[in-house]
């Protein structure tokens, strides 16, 4: 029921609602074995990924990259995953360069 709550004030705004959330306790384990990231391994009720439209995990790649895997879209396929870089441009860290790299 909170959930309708929240579409419904989605439809009436016309706005996205963010929610940040975490894998569970087996995803480190699973991204050192070389799994890929699953809808599945949110922490808690399998009702938070089926409730939502798209999820995208987000993991550790190595200094300063993270890969970014799309493990769920309910409106068409999901695309593929993608790695992003964030680099301070100056020392007050009040500009930074945000760039994107196929995965593949």
């Amino acid at each position: 029921m909170v959930l309708e709550r929240i579409k419904a004030i989605r439809n009436e705004f016309g706005c996205t609602i963010c929610f940040i959330d975490h894998e569970n306790k087996g995803a480190f384990q699973a991204s050192q074995e070389g799994e890929e990231p699953s809808a599945l391994r949110m922490a808690g009720s399998v009702a938070k990924p089926a409730a939502a439209e798209f999820i995208f995990t987000v993991r550790a790649k190595g200094k300063g990259m993270s890969g970014v895997y799309m493990t769920k879209a309910t409106q068409g396929p999901t695309a593929p995953p993608f790695f992003v870089t964030v680099q301070d441009l100056d020392e007050s860290r009040s500009a930074i360069l945000v760039q994107g790299k196929s995965l593949a």
